[in-house]
């Protein structure tokens, strides 16, 4: 009989929030996500790395509300071609300046794309079939998943 009660407790008990560091992951072949940060107002971000014969770190940044979203190549080396190049201070200035709070509500991913392009970081737009582990965290229930042929899995 105790047991039964203690399951009902349990049972109703609210589940603990997440936190970013708990969507931290490692995947693939030296891959890894890291660094799952809330920049308020629906937007998240966090950095995919790779680093097995080539080493590359992505930052992504997500509107939780469309599941659109930005991914900024600020590192890359032996991964294509082009000369190796660091530019990740650079790419997290962009960030922090398009998503701060007095450009907040004029925040646009072409504003960002900009940005990032005056400043000679690699970057593509993309549309997340999925809700990602971040918007999960801080923006429980905001994700709206596009209609299946415009999502690009990221």
């Amino acid at each position: 009989m105790r047991v039964a009660v203690v399951a009902i407790a349990l049972a109703g008990a609210p589940a603990a929030a997440m936190t970013g560091s708990e969507c931290a992951r490692d995947y693939a072949w030296s891959a890894s996500e890291t660094g799952h940060t809330d920049l308020e107002a629906g937007l998240v971000m966090w950095t995919s790395s790779w680093s097995a014969e080539g080493v590359y770190d992505d930052f992504v940044v997500v509107d939780c509300a469309s599941g659109q979203g930005l991914v900024a190549r600020a590192r890359a080396e032996r991964i294509t071609q082009d000369p190796p190049f660091d530019r990740r201070r650079q790419a997290s200035a962009s960030i922090a300046r398009t998503t701060a709070p007095e450009s907040r509500s004029f925040f646009r991913f072409e504003t960002l794309q900009r940005d990032l392009d005056a400043h000679r970081v690699p970057n593509r737009q993309i549309a997340l079939s999925s809700e990602p582990c971040a918007c999960a965290t801080y923006y429980p229930g905001l994700y709206t998943a596009p209609p299946p042929a415009a999502a690009e899995q990221e």
